[in-house]
């Protein structure tokens, strides 16, 4: 993964047509979803899917990606799976907060498995009308 990561980051500023990202179970921390939300999703302006399940972010990764998709000027994406990570109230809202303010509207958000106790963030991203399919806590 930190390869992956180093490569892309090598490519410069040319935008890449990636539709999927896998990122699942590499041990990806904060450090790494910063440089990913701030160096490499911007360019990714096809990005339909991003699966960074079971990983180690925590709230400051969540902060910044919640931070992409409320400030990307073109963002397909569709899916975004962030389950069994490490990221509280705090990351959870700043993701919900974040799809309520963007443009465009995921399909599907899988935030369960993390240290979230707040039960009414699913409800307030319904209630925009920002997902369709909502995994559960």
């Amino acid at each position: 993964t930190k390869k992956f990561f180093r490569e892309a980051f090598v490519a410069g500023g040319q935008q890449l047509a990636l539709e999927v990202l896998i990122l699942s179970l590499n041990s990806i921390g904060d450090d790494e979803t910063v440089h990913l939300a701030t160096l490499f999703l911007p360019r990714a302006i096809r990005l339909q899917c991003l699966d960074m399940a079971r990983n180690n972010i925590g709230d400051r990764g969540a902060q910044a990606l919640a931070c992409y998709l409320e400030t990307a000027s073109t963002i397909h994406l569709r899916t975004l799976d962030l389950h069994r990570n490490k990221f509280s109230n705090n990351g959870g809202e700043a993701l919900v907060d974040s799809l309520v303010r963007s443009n465009f509207y995921l399909t599907e958000l899988s935030i369960h498995g993390n240290f979230i106790t707040n039960s009414n963030l699913y409800r307030q991203g319904r209630f925009y009308g920002k997902l369709n399919k909502v995994g559960r806590y």
